[in-house]
């Protein structure tokens, strides 16, 4: 007598919503992952998936929930009473019985194929999640926007969309500004709610893309305005939506950038709390009970905090996090008030969060890697949150997936249960990927990461991602450059106050120097488990993981080079200062190459476009900057390093001819001086 229900190749599904598209894609989602799990099986017996999806089970099941019984030993019945609930289940399954995780394709799981898999004969109801709205903001997505799997961009916001559907999210951002519109049908078509960048009110187009030849003030232009969002509210009511209303402006920044005549707190928190109520207003035309969001988001905050912001108690209010993960306003170059960016205890009304596990500032951010902050600093956060109900609402800024999968993963626990052991899902995440044998190994190196980053402020959060690394430099190259070391970089004011160029030199070259040997000994770590691991594992591991610590390091050296570079030239040691700018490019273009050694199989071009940390860029400027320096110190001539450095002693004081071959470019130069002349 059977006691479990048969998986196999043979097994038949049904659905008895054939005509939904969100449904037929999740069943062709399914299809796939059988396909890959289960060999045939010809003379299996036969089986059957039935997906039932109706009203009617709203007296036992909430929305998007789903329940699995067994009709019968050769039944398996998914009930939900929406579509949401349908395609979880359905998920389900795939995880917890062919063992396909989350983020399988962007982390090449390997899915070993068997026969046919058991399934238990024992009914189960999935949990309610413990966020209401839980999704995810693609945003800076500049890798995603130019890859192609398979020569087409289309699988690849597929696979997005699958990922969060497989971390049972239900909302999502498809992307910024024109992405958002490109792809939002797809995110509906795969049975997501559709909501909006904060810059982006109803998810309308940008005024002066519409309009360029006008002023962007809603005083003067109010009904061009208003027509933007009455056309896009038409453009999206057959679909799912959490309308975000409010008013910043153009190009993510405040719209008094636009309209000097809003000069007071109080004038601009009375017209923003206008426009959120006409927002609403031109909705409600069109829909019943809509669903409203707002963001409180730098400067948005600052008016809500000083009671200058009206916004109705049924508009799910959005707080940000600092980019770095903690909850207070995001820095505004070099303007950081730190405000609380939580509820207050007793707030009324309805709350949410929007949280960076990739960020974006020319300033300290992650795209390419990590966020800089541990999971348990992210877990502290985030329990603070939902003591503070701001459960209503959690958009997570994705970036480009890839590089965050492991952030991701473990906030995708925490929005279902509200509580994640952040040891026990590190195991459980990376068990998905790798052999068993290296997993505490690999588990102290991902923890070893986190305290490796520089600490580049006073306040806890303030560590660096890779871009630490890059603007910074590219900031005091122009400078450089252009002649303005007697000067102190404003723009550089976040990171090391008020000081003179040369200090800032130091305060940067101090700061990389605290870190580099922990990344230097993380590295060496990676290398030594990745070098024992078997082949796929090692591979993963290299595209996972260690490409973060490489640009970590590599950059870290690249720093560190690019400020002995401007110390030997302040010294007029413009031979050195050439070698040093030369390591520095060196370094990283190491970081470069490490991108493109990722990139095999459907993988080739992924870093192609990285046009926002732009390793390449920082590359392009230390070339320059060498340039420079080899034609204030070599030049005219540029043969003297050559004939002083190089040549024989007998042959270097005799000068019948100022040289007999052409000049040596500057990397054969650097070849040999480093041979030849060891730096002091």
């Amino acid at each position: 007598m059977a006691v479990s229900f048969q998986l196999t190749a043979e097994t038949k599904i049904t659905c008895n919503l054939l005509d939904s598209k969100p449904l037929k894609n999740i069943l062709k989602i399914f299809q796939r992952d059988l396909a890959k799990k289960l060999l045939p099986e010809p003379t299996a017996a036969a089986s059957m998936i039935a997906v039932d999806v109706n009203q009617k089970y709203s007296n036992f099941l909430a929305e998007e929930q789903f329940r699995i019984s067994f009709p019968t030993e050769q039944q398996l019945l998914i009930q939900s009473r929406d579509e949401l609930g349908a395609i979880y289940g359905l998920l389900y399954l795939s995880k917890e019985f062919l063992g396909i995780q989350p983020f399988w394709f962007w982390h090449d799981q390997v899915i070993q194929p068997v026969s046919s898999i058991s399934i238990p004969l024992l009914p189960y109801q999935s949990p309610i999640p413990r966020i209401r709205f839980r999704g995810w903001f693609i945003n800076d997505e500049v890798l995603l926007s130019e890859w192609q799997v398979d020569g087409s961009n289309q699988i690849v916001w597929e696979m997005v969309f699958e990922s969060l559907l497989r971390c049972q999210g239900n909302m999502v951002i498809p992307g910024t500004d024109l992405n958002s519109k490109k792809q939002r049908q797809l995110a509906r078509d795969m049975g997501l709610w559709i909501t909006h960048h904060h810059a982006e009110p109803l998810g309308a187009e940008m005024f002066l893309r519409a309009y360029p030849t006008q002023k962007a003030s809603y005083v003067e232009n109010q009904e061009l305005f208003e027509d933007l969002w009455r056309t896009a509210v038409l453009e999206q009511q057959d679909l799912q939506v959490v309308w975000n209303v409010g008013f910043r402006g153009q190009g993510d920044k405040a719209f008094w950038h636009h309209d000097s005549r809003f000069v007071t707190a109080k004038s601009r928190g009375k017209l923003i709390s206008q426009v959120i109520q006409r927002q609403c207003e031109i909705v409600r035309e069109y829909l019943a009970n809509p669903v409203f969001c707002t963001n409180l988001y730098g400067e948005i905050l600052e008016l809500y905090a000083s009671g200058h912001l009206e916004i109705p108690e049924d508009v799910i209010k959005i707080w940000g996090d600092s980019g770095y993960g903690k909850m207070v306003s995001r820095r505004q170059g070099n303007h950081n008030p730190r405000l609380p960016a939580l509820a207050p205890q007793d707030d009324p009304g309805l709350n949410g969060i929007y949280y960076h596990a990739s960020f974006y500032d020319l300033q300290a951010s992650g795209v390419l890697t990590m966020i800089p902050n541990s999971p348990d600093f992210i877990k502290s956060e985030l329990e603070t949150c939902l003591e503070r109900k701001m459960d209503q609402y959690w958009i997570i800024n994705c970036g480009n997936v890839k590089p965050h999968s492991y952030i991701l993963d473990l906030i995708k626990d925490f929005w279902l249960t509200g509580e994640v052991d952040v040891l026990a899902h590190r195991q459980e995440f990376l068990e998905a990927y790798y052999n068993n044998s290296y997993l505490d190994e690999l588990s102290q190196l991902f923890g070893q990461y986190f305290t490796a980053t520089i600490q580049y402020g006073e306040h806890d959060d303030e560590r660096a991602a890779e871009q630490f690394y890059h603007h910074p430099a590219r900031e005091l190259i122009t400078a450089w450059l252009k002649g303005r070391t007697q000067e102190h970089l404003e723009q550089l004011y976040w990171a090391t106050g008020k000081l003179d160029f040369p200090d800032q030199i130091q305060w940067f070259k101090d700061k990389c120097l605290s870190v580099v040997g922990q990344w230097e000994s993380l590295l060496q770590r990676c290398i030594d488990l990745k070098a024992r691991l078997p082949e796929n594992d090692a591979q993963v591991f290299e595209d996972m993981f260690v490409v973060q610590v490489k640009l970590h390091y590599f950059g870290c050296r690249g720093l560190i080079s690019l400020c002995n570079s401007y110390q030997y030239f302040a010294k007029h040691d413009y031979l050195n200062a050439f070698m040093e700018a030369n390591t520095a490019m060196e370094y990283y273009r190491r970081g470069w190459q490490a991108m493109q050694a990722t990139e095999h199989d459907h993988w080739q071009g992924y870093y192609s476009n990285d046009c926002l940390t732009n390793v390449k860029l920082t590359v392009y400027c230390c070339d320059s900057l060498r340039r420079y320096l080899r034609v204030i110190g070599d030049g005219p001539s540029f043969t003297r390093w050559e004939r002083e450095y190089l040549y024989n002693l007998e042959d270097k004081n005799i000068v019948l001819l100022t040289n007999t071959k052409n000049q040596l470019t500057d990397d054969q130069l650097y070849a040999k001086l480093k041979k030849a002349c060891p730096r002091s």
